[in-house]
């Protein structure tokens, strides 16, 4: 996103950009680098914006505006108040609504049909800085986690583009967020603490698999979860299971096995379990799984029953 939006600002002769900053584990740095390297560009690594030598070497610079694009790292009081006009941030979320980090996450559990990107003003509180452009998307029934982030990054970078021209006339839009609208979800609020419930319908159960799949990329928050004879595993995707199952069967019991999957009672269906990964979070084939787990048909998943969602 960062070279995407580096190309926009090329193709503007009232945007100078002095300086490029990047985190040296950004998955992206590559591309990064490359680009910089390409176009002679100043790029600075640093894990820490707000080092005293950042901070230092911006101040020299005196630059009218900074943007912080697709980065995790706070930005603090002191680097804040540098920029004339001050820093804008993307942010993956329709502010004030899903504030803070992980929120295509939440917007999927949630059930959100709808969704967006912000662009705002960096404040001392998180995500709570007037807004300079916001857009909004639908969200699929099939939406993962990394869907929707790559949906929000595309949308944001379309986004930079259209208001671009309007901050470099020095006419910055300042949106003040409704506080009242304001949402905010941390790792604590994730139901049974990742562990799935089989006692959920098949759409919370799907929604909160899916949104919690960030595969191909490393998932740094949080695997649903399960347990069966004793030993966790983490599940990565199901399906709904087209048998018929008993309704004396009771939720989380296992009650087809194959190839294929696993198949196991929920609150008002059945789901079949198509991906896992072992206690160690290594992939594992669903053949292996059901040998090395000593799963049979009778097999009770656990937990089950422990919180609503």
């Amino acid at each position: 996103m960062a070279v995407d939006c580096l190309k926009i600002m090329k193709m503007h002769r009232q945007a100078h950009v002095a300086l490029v900053i990047a985190d040296p584990q950004d998955i992206s740095l590559m591309f990064l680098r490359h680009y910089c390297k390409a176009e002679a560009l100043d790029l600075e690594l640093s894990s820490n914006v707000n080092s005293a030598e950042i901070v230092e070497k911006i101040k020299a610079i005196g630059p009218h505006i900074l943007f912080n694009i697709n980065s995790f790292q706070i930005i603090r009081e002191e680097l804040i108040a540098i920029p004339r006009e001050g820093i804008i941030n993307f942010h993956n979320g329709p502010l004030p609504r899903y504030r803070g980090i992980n929120v295509c996450s939440w917007a999927i559990m949630n059930g959100e049909k709808r969704y967006g990107v912000t662009w705002h003003f960096a404040e001392k509180a998180i995500d709570s800085g007037d807004i300079v452009a916001q857009a909004c998307f639908d969200i699929s029934e099939t939406e993962t986690a990394f869907s929707l982030i790559v949906k929000c990054i595309k949308e944001g970078t379309a986004l930079f583009e259209r208001f671009l021209p309007v901050v470099l006339e020095g006419n910055i839009p300042r949106i003040r967020q409704d506080q009242t609208l304001a949402s905010h979800y941390t790792r604590r609020d994730i139901p049974n603490d990742g562990f799935v419930d089989y006692s959920w319908n098949f759409d919370a159960f799907d929604r909160f698999v899916r949104g919690l799949r960030f595969s191909p990329i490393h998932n740094s928050f949080v695997h649903p979860k399960s347990i069966v004879n004793s030993r966790a595993f983490f599940i990565h995707t199901i399906s709904r299971c087209k048998e018929s199952v008993p309704e004396t069967v009771a939720p989380g019991r296992i009650f087809g096995l194959c190839k294929s999957g696993i198949d196991v009672k929920i609150n008002n269906n059945a789901i079949r379990i198509t991906e896992v990964l072992n206690d160690t979070m290594k992939p594992i084939r669903m053949g292996s799984f059901i040998e090395t787990y000593n799963l049979e048909v009778g097999s009770q998943m656990q937990p089950c029953g422990r919180a609503s969602y």
